[in-house]
């Protein structure tokens, strides 16, 4: 028999969910793997086609959980709990208003400040080692550190900026002296 940890920690739910499930006391009187696996399926459904606060979907999952009476309720409890409490947005309207908005993973994001940062960071200790620079690349990180500053005003990034610059300042001269 598989145990009702090793479902929650396979099910397709988010993360949060996974984590109040498992270390939660008060919670565990209403888990069942029937009931996990209908979760999975409204999970797959709202993800699929609307756009929400995921917080708010745990809370409303764990009280719909807590009222539940039993597995044959559940789903239609579920669902209903969900569509009251959550501001549902249609995928397809997100999709329609594109002008207006632009979309972007949280991951892409992280990738795109992780790899400018390292990048630039490489560049600098390569200047450092051989005193070699490659210009191109140093204009093209310093356009993806102004790109990250417009989302944030973190003092690693203006460090960062401000190093880029100077060594573009400094080949600069060193090129109008030659």
């Amino acid at each position: 028999m598989i145990s009702i940890y090793t479902i929650i920690s396979e099910a397709r739910i988010p993360d949060q969910l996974k984590l109040y499930f498992n270390d939660s006391n008060a919670i565990k009187e209403f888990l069942d793997e029937e009931k996990i696996r209908i979760l999975e399926e409204v999970t797959t459904y709202f993800y699929s086609i609307y756009t929400f606060d995921t917080p708010q979907y745990c809370a409303a999952v764990v009280s719909a959980f807590k009222r539940s009476k039993d597995v044959d309720s559940f789903y239609s409890l579920l669902k209903g709990v969900i569509e009251l409490d959550l501001q549902l947005t249609s995928k397809k309207r997100i999709a329609s208003s594109s002008d207006e908005y632009l979309f972007i993973s949280r991951n892409s994001i992280n990738t795109v400040f992780k790899d400018a940062t390292v990048l630039l960071i490489e560049s600098i200790e390569k200047l450092s080692i051989n005193n070699t620079v490659n210009l191109p690349l140093i204009y093209a990180y310093l356009g993806k550190i102004d790109l990250i500053l417009s989302y944030t005003n973190e003092s690693h990034f203006i460090k960062l900026k401000e190093t880029a610059e100077y060594i573009i300042s400094e080949c600069n001269q060193a090129s109008n002296t030659i």
